[in-house]
């Protein structure tokens, strides 16, 4: 991204407040895992182009590692994606819509445009939901349903 990107692109990448909330959620791991880990990094990466139509793809990625394995083992590191889509119109909606339903994931119905989605995992793992802000911050309901949909992701660590 540009310099001037925050000016020209407003609400595409995340916010600090977004990113502070899921640091909240992803940082420590374990609580919801049957594995023990430790929090290695963080990655903020914004990206111009997803590869659906023309929507861009902001992402922070969050590595943990498994304490109870080394660097040999193929399960060490569990990487998990947050990516944030500004989708603008109905037509990107739609093209959004059918790549992530191959993968039968559940897109929630939008009315109103622009809006952003957060998804949080791989394909065919994780899931996809509306961020809704108020006053630059994560409404109430949309960390609710953010915190609630990661714990059950999480849950699916094996």
């Amino acid at each position: 991204m540009g310099l001037f990107d925050f000016a020209l692109h407003p609400g595409q990448g995340f916010t600090t407040s977004e990113i502070k909330e899921l640091d909240k959620i992803f940082n420590s791991i374990s609580a919801y895992t049957k594995r023990k880990f430790r929090f290695h990094k963080k990655e903020i990466k914004n990206i111009t182009g997803s590869g659906i139509a023309d929507i861009n793809e902001h992402k922070v990625s969050y590595t943990h590692e498994d304490i109870n394995l080394d660097e040999f083992d193929g399960n060490w590191h569990e990487r998990i994606d947050c990516r944030k889509y500004l989708i603008k119109d109905d037509l990107r909606y739609t093209d959004f819509y059918y790549e992530f339903e191959k993968w039968e994931m559940i897109i929630p119905k939008v009315d109103k445009f622009p809006v952003c989605l957060l998804y949080v995992g791989d394909p065919g793992n994780g899931f996809i939901t509306i961020l809704n802000s108020e006053g630059g911050t994560l409404s109430k309901s949309c960390l609710s349903k953010i915190k609630s949909e990661s714990i059950k992701y999480l849950k699916s660590f094996r």
